[in-house]
């Protein structure tokens, strides 16, 4: 990414469209582009924090040079929501991968009917109605305020954990 004159150039392809009265060479290097007056943006990682989102907004001149700008909204709490049930979801696929599984539902799915992985499946189905039924249950202690938000790192580690 490239700016000039106030302006954001994604592309080579861009600066070449805004000097079309131009002659420029066939490969533009970061030498040439800088001679022209183009300034290299600089990237810089997202300062969003874990209930934040972030979005590039445009550039911002410090000391003359050019540095991605960044746009921190709070996540909604759907987004919260969903942020949460991924790495519940997380939690039980590695637990039964960590057991020879596919994924929870492959583990469970043995526990219907007599076969040597039957004990196990039965136990992967109690714990993984157990983990939701807790986890459920504090998400509608946040949405209603009776319990502040923990962070996901804090959240995962007050699940059930497995007895199998």
């Amino acid at each position: 990414m490239w700016y000039k004159n106030e302006k954001i150039f994604e592309s080579h392809l861009s600066i070449r469209e805004d000097n079309q009265d131009v002659s420029l060479p066939s490969i533009l290097t970061d030498t040439f582009l800088e001679s022209m007056g183009y300034l290299k943006v600089i990237d810089r990682p997202s300062p969003a924090k874990e209930y934040e989102n972030a979005s590039c907004d445009g550039v911002e001149l410090i000391n003359g040079i050019p540095y991605l700008k960044w746009k921190i909204e709070q996540k909604t709490q759907e987004e919260i929501v969903q942020l949460f049930k991924h790495n519940i979801q997380e939690v039980l696929d590695l637990k039964a991968q960590s057991k020879g599984y596919d994924n929870i539902v492959s583990a469970c799915s043995y526990a219907g009917y007599a076969n040597s992985f039957q004990i196990e499946g039965e136990a992967f189905g109690i714990w993984r109605a157990n983990v939701w039924s807790y986890g459920y249950a504090q998400l509608d202690l946040i949405k209603s305020g009776g319990r502040t938000l923990p962070s996901v790192k804090e959240f995962i580690a007050e699940l059930p954990k497995f007895e199998g």
